[in-house]
């Protein structure tokens, strides 16, 4: 089934089932926070939903930064989840002024903003909260249109990227980082196959913290 032997990836001894969650949901957060380039002794990194793929990218952001990133979502039940899992600071984007704590916080705002989610509103945050001259890096797919008079991108000089998955390299490099014991686990739980509906229903009503792997 395995089209060549370079796409089997060894993923040590983690369960198996977090070890496919790494191909999917980890590859695309550690994918993510390599665009983020390196970061100065006080710059921060915000991780904008803190589901299953932006819990992994609180992991990762440790790993590959040294410190644990700021999270930001709308469930208090994820952001203590975060916190739990390494995050420095959370912030619900239901509070008023949140963005503005953040920039408080922050000394003028984060210097990369990698928004999970991917809707109006997060953009929005994401906008709010980044510095002059930072990034916005967009993985989340939820949908809508964002705006933003376009003067603003050069007075504030500030990038927007999009990111996907990640490469086959990419892949190595994080499971490296896996094995290794550097990255903690995420939480999840196993259901068997025949779940799939319901477990579909439990994630629209945001009943799932971490990640659900259906196992046939």
């Amino acid at each position: 089934m395995i089209p060549h032997p370079k796409y089997l990836i060894d993923y040590g001894k983690v369960d198996p089932a977090l070890g496919a969650a790494y191909m999917c949901s980890g590859l695309t957060a550690f994918a993510a926070m390599k665009k983020i380039g390196k970061l100065g002794p006080s710059d921060q990194v915000l991780v904008l939903g803190v589901g299953g793929v932006g819990m992994m990218g609180v992991q990762f952001a440790k790993a590959l930064f040294g410190k644990g990133p700021l999270a930001a979502d709308i469930d208090d039940v994820k952001l203590d989840a975060a916190m739990k899992a390494g995050a420095s600071k959370t912030y619900n984007t239901k509070v008023d002024g949140a963005a503005k704590q953040l920039m408080a916080d922050t000394g003028g705002g984060a210097y990369a903003v990698v928004d999970f989610v991917g809707s109006e509103k997060s953009f929005a945050f994401a906008s709010q909260s980044v510095r002059r001259g930072g990034k916005v890096i967009i993985v989340g797919l939820f949908g809508g249109a964002m705006s933003m008079p376009i003067p603003m991108f050069p007075f504030r000089a500030i990038s927007i990227n999009g990111s996907m998955v990640g490469s086959l390299d990419e892949t190595r490099e994080m499971m490296e980082l896996v094995r290794a014991g550097k990255v903690d686990p995420i939480p999840f739980t196993t259901r068997p196959l025949s779940a799939a509906s319901q477990t579909l229903d439990d994630l629209r009503a945001g009943k799932i913290t971490g990640r659900v792997v259906l196992t046939p």
